[in-house]
């Protein structure tokens, strides 16, 4: 199929007067986000920002399961669901690393997207 005929589309958009190139971000905590270089596919796709995992301001670990007794939790709604995970991160000061770190890399590889905090 031959598109040539379209004219350029303008997805560029303000958020909390964040310039981003699209409205098209990724979700918090996936692991295409949570590594520096694994980030750049979807920079390279033309992501208009890269959400971080979601950091609460202590260290989280887990919550323990048992899954041969059903103990993992899940709510499912119309537009959302739900599990009792338990949001397991480092803690602010990691997180600050962490973005600190993506930000030299991304950088350095000549990319310029923002990097967005998820702040639980």
């Amino acid at each position: 199929m031959n598109v040539s005929f379209l004219a350029p589309v303008n997805l560029e958009t303000t958020l909390c007067g964040l310039k981003l190139r699209n409205p098209l971000l990724t979700a918090s905590g996936i692991p295409l986000t949570e590594n520096p270089h694994n980030s750049l596919e979807w920079i390279e796709a033309g992501i208009g920002g890269v959400v971080l995992k979601t950091t609460t301001f202590y260290e989280r670990s887990c919550n323990s399961f048992d899954f041969s007794e059903g103990k993992l939790i899940l709510v499912r709604g119309k537009d959302y669901t739900v599990n009792s995970n338990g949001l397991q991160n480092k803690g602010v000061y990691a997180a600050r690393n962490d973005l600190k770190r993506m930000r030299k890399y991304l950088d350095k590889s000549g990319f310029s997207v923002p990097l967005i905090p998820s702040i639980g």
